[in-house]
Formats: C-alpha cells, sequence, structure tokens
C-alpha cells in the first residue's frame, strides 16, 4: 500500500524518540523544537477574531495577497530584498510545507540537493521523496556552523539542482 518511494525515506529519530517520551512527565523534551510556553494570548485573539470575521475559507493557492504584501514589506524593510508579492511570494502551511513543496516543485529524479549536516532533520527525507539525491555539506564548529565557500565548491557538480 505505500509507494516504493517512501522506503527509501528512514524514519526521524527525534521523532521516534519523541513518540517514547510524550506523556512522560520525568523527562525534559528537547525533540521537536516545541516551545516551554503557551501561545501568547494576542495570537490566540487574532486567530479567534479572524474566525469571527469569516476568515475560513480556501485562498487564493499562493495565499491570501494581503499577507504576501505584508511579508514583501517586511522584506524590503529588513533584508533589502525587494520581491513582488503576485509572483515570488507564496505562503504555505508551515515550513515542513514549504520544504516539502519546494523540493517537489523543483527537483527532478536524479538531481543532486545539497543539504546542511547537521540540520532540519526533514531536509534529507524531502529530497529522496522528490527522487533527488541528497548530498550534505557539513556545518563545521571552525565556520561557526556555516558553510564554507569550499565545502560548497566541492560538492557541486553538473547534476546539482539546489542548496537546500
Amino acid at each position: 500500500m505505500i509507494s516504493a518511494r517512501s522506503h527509501d525515506v528512514p524514519a526521524s529519530e527525534i521523532r521516534l524518540i519523541f513518540n517514547k517520551i510524550i506523556n512522560d512527565p520525568e523527562i525534559l523534551n528537547l525533540t521537536v523544537g516545541v516551545p516551554d510556553f503557551d501561545t501568547p494570548q494576542y495570537i490566540k485573539n487574532g486567530a479567534k477574531r479572524a474566525i469571527d470575521e469569516g476568515y475560513t475559507k480556501y485562498t487564493h493557492n499562493a495565499g491570501m495577497i494581503e499577507v504576501r504584501e505584508a511579508i514583501a514589506e517586511k522584506l524590503k524593510r529588513e533584508n533589502g530584498i525587494i520581491a513582488d508579492p503576485e509572483t515570488e511570494i507564496i505562503c504555505t502551511s508551515g515550513g515542513m510545507g514549504g520544504l516539502v513543496l519546494t523540493n517537489m516543485i523543483l527537483v527532478n529524479p536524479g538531481d543532486e540537493v545539497i543539504y546542511p549536516d547537521p540540520g532540519f532533520v526533514s531536509h534529507y527525507a524531502h529530497i529522496k521523496l522528490a527522487g533527488g539525491i541528497p548530498v550534505p555539506i557539513p556545518l563545521r564548529p571552525e565556520n561557526q556552523f556555516g558553510v564554507s565557500s569550499e565545502d560548497l565548491e566541492s560538492l557541486i557538480t553538473p547534476r546539482t539542482k539546489l542548496w537546500s
């Protein structure tokens, strides 16, 4: 019943540990990045207000234009990046959805994708599911866990499609 491509993707070890300890009050859970504080009240109030105002329907495939315009303004103001909210910004249902979508849209079977290691546990899985070849690039302490140009250049081949 499960697709053949899913057999090439190992289970997330972090999620396996999380599933074992989720209900154990004696264990400090540092596995999946869940904050140890409640969602701030102003965010809860905003979500409730949005529901009350009818924001409960499907949006444009790229997300609400008002949100994309706000993102474009933030990028310009804080990052010096000019992005067209109509054609260059999309909203996804979280970071995981964005990463999967990116790989499924851009990666063809056999394309190499360079990803940070150590890094987000799902990078490898997303690349494999898209039919790509995951190529880890080391994040070294001597580079403040950043990428060196030498390491990156050494991994680029004619089959390299992107750096994830």
